[in-house]
């Protein structure tokens, strides 16, 4: 007897017909299937990040719609849906690659992953949509959208297992966007997601959610680093070499450009002499081409002051608040921690930690979180160190 699985899809059908994008991955086959057995009607999409014929960069590249186009291809005719493949290597190059090596060579850490989501696949998938005459789109993310029914709002919620939350890739995503999304994965767990795969013959393959937090590994292209990419798209003169300082002022050794390293790196400096303990990456000094290095604990950061403001719920404006926040871009995988956030004009915020947080750099995004909830997120524009320097005032950034 064949089987039918669903998922509890609490969102209002206004309409049948959804656009879906197709990885090639197993979340996205899983997605697909539960859509198909809810009774929307199916179009799959392919989003063709690397010319046609050039082999993207190893298995890493499974966090991103790059790859795969035959398993998205065997899983649109196994469940007899019509898959289109849209060329999106232009744009993605323009919006995600020229912004890698933009951030690298300002010593700022990468958001290609966020920048992709928001500015290619989302993006993509509404304009796509609106040509296919689709009225709603989805994808195989981990997390979950509540719609407000009084006010017609949608609002982003942690997906159900957390260890595969994907929320906080989506922070930044408009009304627009929201309101047109379903997430069938949202409820379920990983194990589920994988039992049902594998109960219908989906070939498993590695989530989106493990590969999130690998650092500098380049998906898109086929070179061994990142740093040969950087390194062969951009001129001499921003990739000056310079001299490893410790904190306290010490050389201890040379480096062949800046944009190879990232604030909390201890792997790959050639460092003279012994160290009483292990040396990382604690900051940059851009005008003599420094890289400063020291203990782990001169990372532990008490507040950030962050940018480019984005909010699905509306927040207070006129006095701090108090959430969760997030690291995104770390050398690390970051928890939530509790925080006070302020908001100032130009769509720029002060968070102050309760507890230091360690591996602050320029570039990350911090999300903001309420009771599993979405508030928002920024970008860290600077960093600011000791607690008792940070809680003496609160001026103005």
């Amino acid at each position: 007897m064949q089987k039918t699985y669903t998922a509890d899809l609490k969102k209002s059908r206004r309409s049948t017909k959804v656009l879906i994008a197709m990885s090639g991955g197993m979340d996205s086959a899983v997605a697909a299937t539960l859509l198909k057995n809810q009774g929307f009607e199916l179009q799959g999409i392919y989003f063709q990040m690397v010319p046609p014929g050039e082999k993207p960069f190893g298995d890493y590249c499974s966090r991103c719609a790059c790859h795969k186009l035959e398993n998205a291809k065997t899983a649109c005719h196994q469940l007899d849906i019509p898959l289109q493949i849209f060329d999106a290597h232009g744009p993605y190059h323009a919006e995600v690659i020229d912004h890698l090596v933009h951030a690298s060579l300002q010593q700022k850490s990468q958001r290609s992953c966020l920048k992709c989501h928001k500015n290619i696949i989302f993006k993509l998938l509404l304009q796509r949509a609106k040509a296919l005459g689709c009225q709603q789109i989805s994808t195989g993310h981990y997390a979950q959208i509540v719609q407000d029914t009084v006010t017609g709002q949608s609002f982003l919620s942690k997906a159900a297992d957390a260890a595969q939350d994907q929320s906080h890739l989506l922070y930044d995503l408009d009304q627009e966007t929201l309101n047109q999304c379903i997430f069938p994965l949202g409820t379920l767990s990983h194990s589920m997601v994988e039992k049902l795969a594998h109960e219908m013959g989906i070939e498993k393959t590695v989530s989106p959610a493990a590969a999130q937090n690998v650092a500098q590994t380049f998906c898109f292209r086929t070179k061994e680093t990142y740093i040969d990419y950087v390194t062969e798209h951009s001129a001499q003169a921003f990739r000056s070499p310079g001299i490893i300082r410790t904190t306290d002022g010490s050389i201890v050794g040379e480096h062949e450009g800046l944009f190879q390293f990232s604030i909390g790196q201890h792997e790959g400096m050639k460092l003279s002499g012994t160290n009483s303990e292990p040396l990382v990456v604690v900051s940059f000094e851009a005008n003599n081409q420094a890289l400063i290095v020291g203990a782990r604990s001169d990372l532990l950061k008490a507040a950030v002051t962050a940018s480019e403001a984005s909010w699905i719920r509306p927040v207070d404006a006129v006095k701090p608040f108090r959430c969760e926040a997030k690291i995104i871009g770390g050398p690390h995988p970051s928890t939530e921690g509790a925080c006070r956030v302020t908001v100032f004009e130009n769509n720029t915020v002060k968070v102050e930690f309760d507890e230091p947080r360690w591996g602050l750099a320029p570039g990350q995004s911090i999300v903001f979180y309420e009771a599993g909830e979405v508030l928002g997120g920024a970008v860290i524009e600077r960093t600011e160190g000791t607690h008792a320097s940070v809680r003496a005032g609160n001026e103005h950034p």
